[in-house]
């Protein structure tokens, strides 16, 4: 019987309290709230999640920490729910599961307010407290761990000694990092390039680490300069696809210069209920093809359908769906 590929998906493991609100108010005013829930976030919920729904052909394997409460109790719970194997998970005594409160206006602007608790307290040693067994280590959010994001004399982090020493086992690597505005991106998500097969975010992101803008003075997205900013980051060390998503879609370019894009699907008014975990759905979708050995273009396509099925929930993996339902769920629907 032929073994199932595999995927752990390491790092933020969050717990969301998503406040719908009417309007974003200034400072001062009011705005009123129309629903509160709570729900699973950060990189491994969404990701794991999302990964293990597409299908059960794969086996997913979360790993982070979470504190010896009720939040941490609910977010294994869901996870476990979705058909992710939490084994992996480390309990951290006297410390708080990290969660965000997100404010949401439906369809519009998203606002986060983050207390890291547990989320700090992963790093090297807890992530190999258990045997790596899998196919690809997808891990982050840099930016926002704070062990991982710590400095390290010989590999600048330890997010890329963590890297490093995944890889020597014959692991493919992948990481994601957090939209900061005050991040150190050329340092903390510099470091880890060299040790990544594929670098998967969002056009700020990337532009960030590599210093390129992805948009005009009026706020366009301009393709030359995305291209720009993946061969950066081809140059400074990722060995197999760097890849960029969008609201306008996603880009990729391979160990071999080529470059693949795939414009976004343009939904009908009203279907976006929140932006909410559309980038790792996004992520989630690339790393799917690539575990089924698609050919990049299939896999950005399916990416990007992905990220669309998030959209038609307020939580970050409420919208998704299997893998063919997936590729039916634009069905009607045309691209930018």
């Amino acid at each position: 019987m032929m073994m199932k590929k595999s995927i752990t998906v390491a790092g933020s493991i969050v717990v969301d309290r998503i406040k719908e609100i009417d309007a974003y108010p200034r400072i001062g005013m009011q705005a009123n709230i129309v629903s509160v829930r709570r729900t699973t976030g950060g990189l491994v919920c969404n990701t794991a999640s999302d990964l293990a729904m597409f299908s059960d052909d794969i086996r997913v394997v979360a790993m982070g920490c979470v504190g010896e409460d009720e939040d941490g109790r609910f977010a294994v719970e869901e996870m476990m729910r979705a058909g992710v194997d939490a084994s992996r998970i480390v309990v951290k005594k006297n410390a708080v599961t990290s969660f965000t409160d997100v404010m949401s206006v439906p369809g519009k602007e998203r606002t986060f307010f983050h207390m890291s608790g547990a989320g700090d307290l992963f790093g090297h040693d807890e992530a190999l407290l258990f045997p790596i067994d899998t196919d690809i280590f997808h891990a982050g959010y840099l930016l926002m761990m704070k062990k991982l994001d710590m400095y390290d004399p010989v590999y600048g982090t330890a997010m890329a000694r963590l890297l490093h020493d995944v890889g020597k086992m014959g692991i493919r690597t992948s990481v994601d990092v957090v939209s900061s505005e005050r991040g150190d991106y050329k340092g903390i998500v510099g470091s880890v390039l060299p040790y990544c097969d594929y670098f998967i975010v969002n056009e700020i992101e990337a532009g960030q680490t590599v210093g390129i803008s992805a948009r005009n003075c009026s706020g366009k997205l301009e393709e030359d300069k995305v291209r720009a900013i993946l061969e950066k980051l081809m140059e400074r060390g990722v060995r197999e696809i760097s890849c960029v998503h969008a609201p306008e879609g996603g880009f990729a370019l391979d160990k071999h210069g080529s470059f693949f894009k795939c414009r976004s699907i343009s939904l009908p008014e009203g279907y976006i209920k929140g932006t909410v975990g559309a980038g790792d759905a996004f992520c989630a979708g690339m790393l799917y093809g690539i575990l089924k050995d698609w050919d990049i273009s299939k896999a950005l396509d399916f990416a990007n359908k992905a990220a669309a099925c998030c959209l038609s929930d307020i939580t970050a993996s409420g919208g998704m769906r299997t893998e063919s339902e997936v590729w039916r769920v634009a069905d009607g629907f045309s691209t930018h």
